[in-house]
């Protein structure tokens, strides 16, 4: 049989994914991050550093489908998890890439460039710093 390898950021029960500024054990969910790579490999938290990009593998199964991605409560609890995404109140951002989604139980921010949910250090910085995102595919041009 063999041997399962845990997450390469999760160390000493904390994570130490280059996404948070210091390690976390707030945003551990042993179970995920001692898991197989299909398991953590899914956490908004995990860079993959083998393709040298900050985004999990993609999966094309959808690319036949049409340009409006419908989501769903159910969809939307899959990829989050609430220590880490969830907000209190709506953050607001002016930055054309970014959406609130209320779930019931909080908020969460949504970049659509990356396609993925925001964390709630990740929203703040959209928030305050938008202007200056590496992600905004066109910027406005100056009068």
């Amino acid at each position: 049989m063999g041997r399962i390898l845990p997450c390469p950021f999760y160390r000493g029960g904390a994570c130490h994914s280059p996404k948070l500024e210091e390690p976390d054990d707030s945003v551990v969910a042993a179970s995920r991050c001692r898991g197989p790579p299909e398991t953590y490999m899914g956490c908004s938290l995990y860079v993959n550093t083998d393709l040298g990009v900050n985004k999990p593998p993609e999966n094309n199964n959808n690319s036949g489908k049409g340009g409006v991605r419908v989501i769903t409560k159910n969809s939307i609890a899959s990829k989050i998890y609430s220590p880490i995404h969830l907000l209190k109140e709506p953050l607001i951002s002016e930055c054309p890439g970014y959406r609130i989604e209320n779930v019931g139980t909080g908020y969460v921010a949504f970049c659509n460039v990356l396609r993925r949910a925001l964390t709630k250090y990740e929203a703040k910085l959209c928030s305050l710093y938008w202007r200056e995102c590496p992600y905004i595919l066109t910027r406005p041009q100056s009068a």
